[in-house]
């Protein structure tokens, strides 16, 4: 696993030991026992953009196995779900409502395509469940922050428009730019002209 990989897991279970530590051991909180933490974890493992998945679900498999041969989280072990979100906007808001209202996990990690992980906010935000974003980097996830999403892992897409534009400026003495991007929410992120 690269370092990248290693820290956004790292993060994801940082996370996971502070909710686990703020929550009483007499909580009723949903996947969340004495002896384990359940967390639904998404991706595309099926369709035209299951390269994205497989990759993510094998690092989050590895990592999270890593915690629990030393010792977990306070003790508890992490159990994963995992659900197939085929980088679709649809079947990622159904793989998320499966995660929280039938497997009743504790939190998410989840999330490789961008413009699929925006439908999931609102449903998130109004769940109350903590969603740690795994390599999804859209601003309208992320903007305006929530208290229950956490990402940016990686660039966000303002940030990565904003970059481009700038080394044309800068490192180019460009007069005129002609940025092309998606026609969709995702390419209109990375808009920041």
């Amino acid at each position: 696993m690269n370092d990248k990989a290693t820290q956004m897991w790292l993060g994801a279970a940082m996370l996971a030991a502070g909710l686990v530590h703020s929550v009483g051991a007499s909580a009723q909180e949903p996947g969340l026992t004495d002896k384990t933490i359940k967390i639904g974890v998404f991706s595309p493992l099926s369709g035209a953009n299951m390269a994205y998945g497989f990759d993510v679900i094998n690092a989050a498999k590895m990592y999270y196995n890593k915690v629990n041969k030393e010792g977990g989280v306070h003790g508890r072990q992490i159990e994963l779900v995992i659900e197939d979100d085929r980088c679709n906007a649809n079947d990622l808001v159904s793989a998320v409502k499966k995660l929280v209202e039938q497997d009743q996990v504790f939190m998410l990690n989840g999330g490789s395509c961008s413009a699929a992980a925006v439908a999931a906010k609102d449903y998130v935000v109004r769940s109350k469940v903590p969603w740690v974003m795994l390599n999804a980097s859209a601003d309208g996830a992320l903007y305006p922050p929530t208290d229950y999403i956490f990402g940016a892992f990686s660039i966000t897409q303002y940030a990565v428009g904003g970059s481009v534009v700038d080394f044309g400026k800068q490192h180019l003495k460009a007069k005129k730019i002609g940025y092309i991007n998606h026609d969709d929410a995702y390419g209109a992120w990375n808009l920041v002209l």
